[in-house]
């Protein structure tokens, strides 16, 4: 009976120092992880409007004849292959140039791959954290690896966008409708970016754009596969067409900000149809495709559809004052693939014939910041607290 008694009291004992040396792990990890935070500061969001004015911008006004079929969100094979994509960044750009594409770009985790293509875009995907909080940075002289490893609220997804931003490149926000990514306060409220990837493999985000759009955001639409392999599921599903004057990186660049391009979901890249031209005159918006498609969809403020057309290859909508932007939807289908969507950009409201990228400003609230940093300190100071305190507990 004794010697049980005693065989439990030390099963116990060693119990409760393991229970002890987690919870102590769990506390250190915690402290180290809180010390990224102290980079950072506190935001004062002014608020957001939608567009307005009696003039419009049109992105597609005056198309040239170039179109260029892009992917910026590939992966290929790095550290032997224990990250990131299953082949070789020859692999993967080969497989792309095969079914016809002219801008394929590997996008790995913080790192940016030096390609000798002729018409190339340097490109990486940023983001380190548990909540997929991620972005695509085209044109950056280098990469960024300081991230927010768990939580992000908005003012931790500002100071990113902030520290990301360079002269001459662009920020998109990557799959924002996957997992933890970005909701809807985060895209109505954050600046500092040019590009959504609304269509992608991982996530579909066309509402977080049309909330983004709604709130005053002129963010265009991009299409990429995030693939990891070279397989016909995953290469040539979402692409990006862009409408150049002249095949360069320079060109390429100029008009993805200024929202001449094209999102679009469908098979093996194969474009279905082709867009000749947006018109706005006297308020009266007309689309016009090279071919009459299944259906041509108008939609404004929330997605709304406010127009919509049949086995048609022209639309035209009257825009009405309520209408802070419009944009164009495409779907076509043919016997050997379910569908193809395309994603046009918008027609914004403007006070003049320019856009404004972003109608609300995100400034430092210095008093705020001090408040957060202190917060910040008294809970790491808790936890050493608690440290220190199971240390001292003496165990009976």
């Amino acid at each position: 009976m004794f010697v049980a008694v005693e065989f439990m009291m030390t099963r116990l004992f060693f119990m409760k120092r393991i229970l002890i040396f987690i919870v102590r792990f769990v506390i250190a990890i915690l402290f180290i992880i809180c010390i990224p935070y102290y980079y950072s500061c506190i935001y004062s969001f002014t608020e957001s409007k939608s567009f307005s004015g009696d003039q419009f911008y049109n992105p597609y006004s005056n198309l040239d004849d170039e179109w260029l079929k892009a992917n910026f969100h590939a992966h290929s094979k790095l550290a032997g292959g224990l990250a990131h994509g299953d082949n070789s960044p020859n692999e993967m750009l080969a497989e792309y140039d095969s079914i016809g594409y002219d801008l394929p770009c590997i996008s790995n985790y913080n790192s940016i791959y030096n390609s000798e293509r002729d018409l190339y875009v340097s490109d990486f995907e940023h983001g380190f954290n548990f909540g997929f909080v991620h972005q695509l940075v085209l044109n950056r002289n280098s990469s960024s690896w300081f991230d927010y490893p768990l939580f992000q609220s908005k003012h931790h997804k500002q100071f990113i966008l902030n520290s990301l931003k360079e002269k001459d490149c662009i920020v998109a926000l990557a799959h924002p409708n996957f997992q933890f990514g970005y909701n809807e306060d985060d895209v109505s409220m954050l600046v500092n970016y040019e590009l959504m990837e609304v269509i992608s493999r991982t996530a579909s985000s066309v509402g977080r754009w049309d909330e983004a759009l709604s709130s005053g955001h002129a963010v265009w639409a991009i299409g990429n596969d995030d693939s990891h392999e070279v397989d016909i599921n995953s290469i040539g599903v979402c692409w990006t067409s862009i409408n150049v004057n002249e095949k360069s990186a320079k060109s390429i660049l100029k008009n993805l900000k200024r929202g001449r391009s094209i999102a679009t979901r469908g098979w093996r890249g194969q474009d279905m149809q082709q867009l000749k031209f947006v018109n706005v005159e006297d308020g009266i918006m007309t689309v016009g495709l090279n071919k009459k498609a299944d259906s041509i969809i108008l939609k404004s403020d929330a997605g709304k559809t406010v127009a919509f057309a049949t086995n048609d290859s022209i639309i035209s909508y009257e825009i009405k004052p309520e209408n802070s932007y419009v944009r164009t939807e495409v779907y076509e289908t043919e016997p050997w693939n379910n569908y193809t969507r395309m994603y046009l950009n918008p027609i914004l409201r403007s006070k003049t014939s320019e856009f404004i990228s972003h109608t609300n400003k995100a400034e430092v609230s210095y008093f705020w910041t001090f408040l957060y940093w202190l917060g910040l300190f008294l809970f790491q100071w808790l936890l050493l607290f608690a440290f220190k305190r199971l240390k001292m507990k003496k165990i009976r």
